[in-house]
């Protein structure tokens, strides 16, 4: 997708301009970073193991601050933000790490459900739409389990319905296919690719190029902090 393709998609979900961004103590791992991800879209960042990948999904989800230039998520500067903002902001943002971690003795339903328990939602209002979650990612018979149970795909996929659970407008996923069998990274990115259908902004990182041609509309590889945009072998 061409950036004249971008008009009329309304303003984005999320938009960096020039960020900087580091770890305390640290050098800066992001440097002069601009994107923009829009709803209904997937966005990718392609990049290799220490490029700033992680970082950029930790701006991006309000984990990490910014050291320089604009960050707004949600229509939010996040520069202007209180702390009671900043964790309704939050709630807003669902995100998928690499390595999920889900807490050991509760099912895999109350792991999905822990975010609605948070936010004080009656069990007899969710319990339907945890099930229906649970059987999009393919999980419905293993509802009762305990995480150990799940092998790694499965626990991202977990991480997935867990991540929707607040139907968030913004959804953010960490090298969701990082050491998956092929077939499981492709069940794993028709799923987030499908997330499309609920008009949430979707950003993907991952070391393969490849799996960005196919997944995303927009797309930036990220060498040494630094964004660039790169045009799609297929128009979409």
């Amino acid at each position: 997708m061409r950036e004249s393709d971008l008009v009329g998609l309304g303003a984005p979900v999320l938009r960096l301009e020039n960020v900087s961004a580091g770890y305390p103590g640290g050098p800066d791992v992001l440097s002069e970073a601009s994107l923009s991800a829009y709803r209904g879209l997937v966005s990718c960042v392609v990049g290799v193991s220490g490029s700033g990948k992680t970082t950029l999904i930790h701006v991006a989800r309000l984990a990490l601050s910014v050291r320089s230039g604009f960050a707004q998520v949600l229509g939010a500067d996040v520069s202007a933000l209180t702390r009671n903002d900043r964790a309704a902001l939050k709630r807003r943002i669902g995100y998928i790490a690499q390595e999920p971690v889900f807490i050991d003795n509760l099912t895999l339903f109350e792991n999905v459900a822990a975010p609605l328990e948070a936010a004080g939602v009656r069990r007899a209002r969710y319990v339907d739409d945890v099930m229906d979650l649970l059987n999009y990612v393919g999980l419905g018979a293993f509802a009762q389990a305990k995480p150990a149970a799940l092998s790694t795909g499965q626990r991202r996929r977990a991480a997935i319905a867990r991540a929707l659970a607040s139907k968030p407008e913004l959804i953010l996923a960490d090298e969701p296919t990082a050491g998956l069998s092929p077939n499981a990274a492709h069940r794993m990115l028709r799923l987030l690719t499908e997330l499309r259908q609920v008009g949430a902004a979707i950003l993907i990182t991952t070391p393969n190029e490849d799996l960005a041609q196919k997944a995303a509309e927009a797309c930036w590889i990220l060498v040494d902090g630094r964004l660039n945009r790169v045009a799609l072998e297929v128009d979409r």
